[in-house]
């Protein structure tokens, strides 16, 4: 049997094919995982919404609001989403002193797994948290935040309670 060099060329440019098809495969991860990470990824962009949210609301009002509800009922506040995008349950928020808050959600991977798969998401803007503020475990995770007060010279301060 003889074989051609168009017959290897042909093999060897097949076998090449298959190699990168199964490593670009293991390296993308399987669909559940990458439905996981996105997911996650979804519910972090949330919670900075929420976020960013908690700032007009204090701003505005000078108090934190009592209930995530108060929040995404105000009129000056927009919310990209109050809810997980699976489960429809509302995110956990729980006001802990004057300035801070606790935000909690439940995610399907950790963000190590969304970093080894290659599509961790930039978060983008969060002043003052950055990417690294926003990793979190499989599970259950809360997030310490605190409101950042402005200043202003013409507007005598709100004295606020203590709880």
């Amino acid at each position: 049997m003889k074989i051609t060099v168009n017959k290897m060329f042909a093999v060897s440019v097949t076998l090449v094919v298959i190699v990168v098809a199964c490593v670009g495969a293991y390296l993308a991860g399987s669909p559940s995982t990458v439905r996981l990470v996105n997911l996650d990824n979804r519910r972090v962009g949330d919670l900075q919404s929420i976020m960013n949210g908690m700032e007009t609301f204090y701003q505005s009002r000078h108090v934190l609001p009592v209930s995530l509800s108060e929040l995404t009922k105000s009129q000056e506040v927009y919310l990209a989403g109050s809810k997980d995008p699976e489960t429809g349950a509302a995110y956990e928020y729980r006001p802990t002193d004057v300035l801070k808050y606790e935000l909690c959600a439940t995610f399907g991977a950790s963000s190590d797994a969304a970093t080894q798969q290659g599509s961790v998401q930039n978060y983008g803007y969060s002043y003052p948290y950055g990417n690294e503020f926003w990793k979190h475990p499989a599970g259950r995770y809360c997030f310490a935040l605190e409101v950042h007060p402005i200043v202003n010279p013409s507007t005598p301060p709100v004295a606020v309670p203590v709880k």
